[in-house]
């Protein structure tokens, strides 16, 4: 019985965590349709691509709970990124050099 009182707080850290995590997406998506508004030059693609880069890394940290995994899950989800950075930049210097 004395299991039950820490499951719970363990359980509203963790929903308060999710609640935290889900109003700084909600935050960091305003200020990038916020951006759009601007009118902000050579700055505007790098600021939105650290905004997206900065969500995406929370998401996978937080929510896909990556922070907390093990070394090889985290080892896999690295090693995926990196193919598909591998893809991204063989497909864009087959597109420049056309």
């Amino acid at each position: 019985m004395t299991d039950k009182p820490q499951a719970n707080a363990k359980d509203a850290r963790v929903r308060r965590h999710f609640f935290t995590l889900y109003l700084f997406l909600l935050a960091a998506l305003a200020i990038n349709m916020g951006s759009t508004l601007l009118d902000l030059g050579v700055v505007a693609v790098p600021l939105r691509l650290a905004m997206a880069a900065l969500m995406a890394a929370s998401i996978a940290l937080i929510f896909m709970r990556l922070r907390d995994s093990a070394v090889l899950v985290r080892l896999v989800a690295a090693t995926s990124l990196l193919w598909v950075v591998f893809l991204f930049v063989l497909s864009f210097s087959d597109y420049l050099t056309r």
